[in-house]
């Protein structure tokens, strides 16, 4: 699919977030003791050659309330207090829930777009009316190894049933988190499904909810910096036990596959999906996973014999795909060939 080429010239306007009573994107920032990253991040979006747009930020558990309100003073800025903690995956959710506009996009409070990041995936999504979500490659910055490393942002396309494969088989890091989403007639498509060790892996799961929804198209250039620190959540997973890595893979294969198979009805499609699903479990190939995920999985499961493994997988896939159904978070099955 065709990427916009219609992007305005990396010139930064930097001003105020305009406040607009209708405005085509909104930037969802899920804040949590934020306030030693988030005037980096508000002055990356006030650098925008897109302005076409509103933020809402939700700072979970209320922390330094007045430091927040003050660096938020922009009239186009809506701050919510959250007074308990909801976790990075409810607070996202609620934001994800608050969006009205014709697109969303989710910003974590640390990161740093480029000034023509959101005006070349708003203008990637107009000129692809079906496409679901745009997103650019990611640059790294604050790893003493990996400076400048870029991460490619991985397309899907081409039909249904091909960008369920292509995910389930080819795709782990959570590069389209930070797309710009067509907003979903019902929010909760897009809803981040919890998973109840830690909430590993989450970020990845939704890659699968935005394929179902449409053709998913990755502008190769990193528009986009990602900033490590001590306090990123990514760095904490490192440090999980095993048996809680494990389980924690095994519950994100299994609703991948599950979501998959909801959106299918050929017998040959969901056979297919529930195989992949299986090898990315178990196998952890051909997708691109992490050695850390890899290894913690085998040493956990080195003496629990394959078939069981295998049988165990099956089944809570087919215990997800009932709940699944029963929360009413899959659509009427479309054909395989759409």
């Amino acid at each position: 699919m065709p990427q916009s080429d219609r992007s305005p010239p990396a010139v930064a306007p930097t001003g105020p977030i305009g406040y607009r009573a209708r405005p085509a994107l909104t930037i969802c920032i899920p804040a949590y003791r934020a306030t030693p990253f988030l005037d980096r991040t508000l002055n990356a979006l006030r650098r925008q050659t897109f302005r076409d747009f509103q933020v809402i930020l939700s700072n979970d558990g209320g922390h330094y309330a007045p430091e927040i309100d003050r660096l938020c003073a922009d009239p186009g800025i809506r701050v919510i207090h959250q007074t308990a903690r909801l976790g990075w995956v409810r607070n996202k959710t609620r934001l994800v829930a608050l969006a009205s506009s014709p697109y969303f996009a989710i910003l974590p409070h640390d990161d740093e777009p480029a000034p023509t990041y959101y005006a070349t995936l708003v203008g990637t999504l107009q000129d692809n009316p079906g496409a679901s979500a745009a997103y650019s490659d990611i640059s790294l910055a604050g790893l003493q190894d990996r400076e400048g490393v870029r991460i490619a942002a991985k397309a899907h396309t081409g039909t249904l049933r091909q960008r369920i494969m292509d995910v389930i088989t080819d795709d782990y890091p959570g590069v389209s988190i930070r797309a710009v989403n067509r907003t979903p007639p019902c929010w909760r498509a897009l809803a981040l499904q919890p998973n109840p060790m830690g909430d590993l892996f989450v970020d990845s799961t939704w890659i699968m909810q935005q394929a179902v929804l449409g053709p998913m198209i990755a502008v190769p250039r990193p528009l986009y910096r990602k900033h490590y620190h001590g306090a990123n959540t990514h760095t904490e997973w490192k440090k999980t036990p095993d048996a809680n890595v494990a389980a924690a893979w095994m519950t994100h294969c299994v609703h991948l596959t599950a979501l998959g198979l909801g959106h299918l009805s050929d017998p040959a499609d969901q056979q297919g999906i529930r195989e992949a699903g299986e090898t990315r479990c178990l196998t952890h190939r051909p997708a691109p996973v992490p050695r850390w995920i890899s290894r913690a999985c085998m040493r956990h499961w080195e003496e629990t014999p394959t078939p069981a493994l295998r049988r165990g997988f099956q089944s809570r896939v087919t215990q997800r795909l009932e709940v699944l159904r029963h929360r009413d978070l899959l659509p009427a099955v479309k054909d395989s060939a759409s």
